[in-house]
């Protein structure tokens, strides 16, 4: 679609309406059904709150850092809210990819840690760059959409993966932002190969490795929250000489996990992850629902994208939801500040108003 049409006609139609637009890998599913490029283009999630306030901000980091562009973002969202300085129940995020780890520290600084930060990483169906973000004012390719809810309803959240720990580790010895060089003094490459009983075989004199590292991701630990110890999945992209480009970052010095997942467990976790969003809410009662599924999890699982919707229906009963697919997924674990993660599942859900 393309994005100037799109804001000009949505503004048309709805003027006094805030919108938070972002592209999605090969189109979407909602409670409604699967809303996949054969079927429909665009899929719309409408909150109606006249006792609530939302504002929707995007910050631009082509000619600035991420974190002016987060800043400037979340300043326009807290401005079209109505709530300058004010502490919003949660942040939905979208940002295009590379930069994610940025976005969401300053997010996190700004707005201090109880404030949930939530959502998910623009992304096309190519891995081609095509993804952009909009406010249905402006719009890009190297942007952040931030919006500020202050609903009048409660809302709970929660970040999920579908993988089980191996207990096969290494120390990341050379790293440089999202490029593994070395794991335990050996190229990344090979060590991974050789830790997943030669899942990359194929690939290690260069080229991609995400359909073979969908199911067995790198777990890199996360802060302990309530005692119990967390990693986040992080998506192994391609070979790149020695080492493996990813999609999040790895600091050298980290503890590398690998991690184990099938087909049926990208499907039905689905389930969980849906009834995890719901539980913090009051009687479980759910009236709508954002979700970011990872887009290399949706690919992993051709065709189960009907298994994907009986799922989530499970998990979310009679509410409206809509899920997009995403290069990236933000949120945080219970006790655990929010962080960049891949492979996963980061659900915002909204109470049910009181009768």
């Amino acid at each position: 679609m393309d994005a100037d049409r799109l804001c000009v006609a949505l503004r048309a139609h709805f003027p006094e309406t805030a919108f938070h637009v972002t592209t999605s890998c090969q189109g979407a599913i909602l409670d409604q059904g699967v809303a996949m490029p054969a079927v429909a283009g665009l899929s719309v999630f409408a909150v109606v709150d006249p006792g609530g306030a939302y504002g929707t901000g995007v910050g631009s980091f082509a000619a600035r850092s991420p974190e002016d562009a987060a800043d400037e973002a979340l300043e326009q969202a807290l401005m079209r809210a109505g709530r300058v300085g004010g502490s919003p129940a949660a942040l939905w995020v979208n940002a295009c990819p590379g930069l994610e780890e940025r976005v969401v520290a300053r997010l996190r600084e700004t707005c201090g840690p109880d404030v949930p930060i939530v959502g998910g990483s623009a992304a096309d169906d190519t891995i081609r760059g095509g993804w952009w973000v909009a406010d249905g004012v402006q719009h890009g390719s190297q942007r952040v959409a931030v919006s500020a809810l202050f609903p009048s309803v409660a809302v709970s959240t929660s970040f999920e993966h579908a993988y089980e720990r191996t207990g096969v580790y290494g120390v990341v010895t050379a790293s440089r932002g999202r490029y593994l060089l070395e794991v335990d003094g050996e190229g990344a490459a090979a060590w991974y190969n050789r830790a997943t009983s030669g899942a990359i075989e194929a690939a290690l004199g260069g080229g991609t490795v995400l359909a073979a590292a969908a199911f067995h991701p790198l777990g890199v630990a996360c802060e302990h929250g309530k005692g119990v110890e967390h990693v986040r999945p992080v998506h192994p992209e391609r070979v790149v000489g020695r080492g493996l480009t990813l999609f999040a970052e790895v600091a050298q010095g980290s503890r590398v996990e690998v991690m184990r997942g099938s087909a049926s467990s990208l499907v039905n976790h689905a389930n969980s992850a849906a009834a995890a969003g719901i539980a913090g809410l009051p009687g479980r009662r759910c009236s709508g629902a954002l979700v970011a599924y990872c887009a290399g999890c949706m690919l992993s699982v051709p065709g189960e994208q009907s298994a994907l919707l009986r799922r989530f229906r499970e998990g979310f009963g009679d509410a409206t939801w809509l899920c997009q697919f995403t290069f990236g997924e933000q949120g945080a674990y219970v006790g655990v500040s929010p962080c960049h993660g891949n492979l996963m599942i980061a659900t915002l859900a909204f109470g049910a108003a009181q009768p």
